[in-house]
């Protein structure tokens, strides 16, 4: 499944986006377990402003009242080698979970190809901006860095409001 998600991205979208701002979103139905929730997805973003490719993760579900939730968006990768690797993990991690695919803009497809906002582009730069500095940087400037990610551009995408 990984590699078929990272073919299609890369004949789909391909790298050097920073123009068109093109993206592939996947979003994989989760198994709700033995929760009351009504649904749970988790959607998977892929973006390539240049050659490195960003992957990141961020599950939404519908608890049993309709009430829409929202869990913080993960950053798994953004490089040119160890993208692929991110979408295998990610896979392999949650493969008794991946029970389909729910795209946001059309029905029966298992992806979308979105038209990232600005905004969106730049949450994704931030994110990457705050794993680097964690490793290499200070932590006044990653607190910093923190807190302009705390509103995050993606939480206005959904399965359930986009269609």
């Amino acid at each position: 499944l990984s590699n078929i998600i990272a073919q299609e991205f890369e004949k789909v979208v391909g790298k050097f986006q920073h123009d068109s701002r093109k993206a592939l979103h996947v979003g994989f139905n989760m198994s709700v377990g033995n929760s009351t929730n009504q649904y749970r997805v988790c959607h998977m973003y892929l973006f390539a402003p240049a050659n490195y490719v960003h992957v990141t993760v961020q599950e939404e579900t519908i608890d049993e009242a309709g009430d829409r939730h929202i869990e913080p968006m993960l950053h798994l990768c953004c490089h040119d080698s160890c993208w692929r690797d991110a979408l295998q993990s990610f896979i392999f991690k949650h493969s008794r979970e991946l029970n389909g695919f729910h795209s946001i803009l059309k029905m029966f497809d298992w992806y979308d190809v979105l038209i990232l906002t600005p905004e969106e582009c730049e949450y994704l730069s931030l994110m990457n901006k705050v794993n680097q500095i964690g490793r290499f940087g200070n932590k006044n400037e990653q607190e910093q860095i923190k807190g302009k990610l705390k509103a995050n551009p993606f939480d206005r995408r959904s399965v359930w409001n986009e269609k």
